[in-house]
């Protein structure tokens, strides 16, 4: 599966949904919920313009954003 198919596939599922250790950005979604990866105006540092990232990657992400917001 090419990246692009990738993250139409991603797209389509949904977030947090994993396809091959894949998984739209965790951070993206947060800042620009509603948009589509490519309306997306803030940088985000976590994919890279990549549109996608690892289940770690994400998951470290999302482990730091609840030790820094308390939400543990």
């Amino acid at each position: 599966m090419s990246e692009s198919e990738l993250i139409e596939t991603l797209k389509r599922l949904g977030p947090e949904h994993v396809v091959d250790g894949k998984e739209l950005c965790p951070q993206c979604d947060g800042l620009s919920p509603g948009l589509s990866v490519d309306e997306r105006i803030t940088h985000c540092n976590l994919r890279r313009d990549a549109h996608i990232v690892t289940v770690e990657e994400a998951d470290r992400w999302r482990q730091e954003m609840s030790e820094k917001h308390g939400c543990q």
